[in-house]
C-alpha cells in the first residue's frame, strides 16, 4: 500500500499519495490544478506554467506543480492572487494569436483551454495588433488534421512519438511566435498509434479526419466498453448519439485508462473499428 502523507491546500488539510507530483495527488482528492504540457504518460515538461502553484515557506515560493511532489506538512496555494495572476497571464499569452474559432472547432466542448478560460480568465483581449496567421488544416498522415493556429505548443504530441512510438515524426520548429509543431519534410506521421495524439491535444489542433464534423461532443453519449478489434481486450469509451427517429449510431472509441492492459493507449485498428458495429 502506498505511503500516505498530509499536506495543505489553501488552508485545508488533504491526505494525498507520498510523492506523486500535485496534479496527480490533488486529483486523486477532487482538487484540479490547471495543466497543458503535462500527461501522465508522458510525464512533466515544465514548459507551459499553467500549474506553478505557491509554497507558503517554500524555496523557491512559485513550482510548477508537475515536478513538484507532494510532502508531509506542504503548504500549496492555488487561490492566492498572485497564483490566479499567473493563471490569467498564462492564458493571454496563449489567446494572443488563437483564433478563437470555438464554433467550429470539433474540440469545443472538451477543450481545455476553453474550459481554463471560463474558469480562471474570462478578461477580454488587450491585443490591437493584427494576429499572428499559421498553416490550417495540415494533413499529417494517419488520419490526424493539424491546425497551427490553435495549437499551444504544450509539446505533448511531440513527447508522444518520441517517448511512446519512438517514431519521432512530429517536431516543434522556429522560435517566439513563428513556432509551431510539423512534420518533417517527406515524413507523415506513419505509426500505428498515431491517432492518439488526437486523444492527447489538450486543445483543437490536433483533430481526426474520421470525426471531423461528425457530431457536436456534447451531444454524444460516453460509455464505458472493451474493444472487439483483438484478443487483447483493451479498454474505451464508446461515444454515441440518437437522433431521433434514427438508430443509435457510434462516432468514435476513445481510449480509456487501464494500466493493467492497454495503458493510456489505444491503436488506430481498435479505434477505428467502430464503424463495423454501425453496419
Amino acid at each position: 500500500m502506498a505511503e500516505m502523507v498530509k499536506l495543505f491546500v489553501n488552508g485545508q488539510e488533504v491526505e494525498v499519495e507520498s510523492g506523486k507530483n500535485l496534479i496527480d495527488a490533488l486529483k486523486v482528492v477532487g482538487i484540479e490544478i490547471p495543466h497543458f504540457c503535462y500527461h501522465p504518460a508522458l510525464g512533466a515538461d515544465g514548459n507551459c506554467r499553467m500549474c506553478l502553484v505557491g509554497i507558503e515557506d517554500g524555496r523557491p515560493p512559485l513550482v510548477p506543480a508537475c515536478k513538484t511532489p507532494a510532502q508531509e506538512g506542504m503548504k500549496v496555494q492555488l487561490d492566492a492572487e498572485h497564483i490566479k495572476k499567473i493563471q490569467r497571464d498564462v492564458l493571454e499569452f496563449e489567446l494572443i494569436n488563437h483564433p478563437v474559432d470555438c464554433p467550429v472547432c470539433d474540440q469545443a466542448g472538451e477543450c481545455a483551454l476553453q474550459d481554463y478560460y471560463m474558469n480562471y480568465s474570462l478578461d477580454d483581449s488587450r491585443m490591437r495588433v493584427e494576429q499572428v496567421t499559421k498553416g490550417k488544416k495540415i494533413d499529417f498522415g494517419s488520419g490526424v488534421v493539424h491546425d497551427q493556429e490553435r495549437c499551444v505548443l504544450c509539446g505533448r504530441c511531440v513527447r508522444f512519438t518520441r517517448q511512446i512510438t519512438h517514431t519521432g515524426e512530429l517536431g516543434i520548429v522556429n522560435r517566439t511566435d513563428a513556432a509551431r509543431v510539423s512534420i518533417f519534410p517527406g515524413k507523415p506521421l506513419n505509426n500505428r498509434y498515431a491517432l492518439n495524439i488526437v486523444d492527447i491535444c489538450p486543445v483543437g489542433a490536433m483533430t481526426s479526419s474520421d470525426f471531423r464534423f461528425k457530431q457536436r461532443v456534447w451531444f454524444l453519449q460516453k460509455d464505458p466498453g472493451i474493444c472487439h478489434g483483438c484478443s487483447k481486450g483493451c479498454s474505451i469509451y464508446i461515444d454515441h448519439h440518437r437522433e431521433k427517429y434514427k438508430d443509435d449510431v457510434i462516432y468514435r472509441f476513445r481510449a480509456r485508462t487501464n494500466l493493467k492492459v492497454n495503458g493510456y493507449f489505444i491503436c488506430d485498428f481498435g479505434r477505428l473499428s467502430y464503424a463495423a458495429e454501425n453496419e
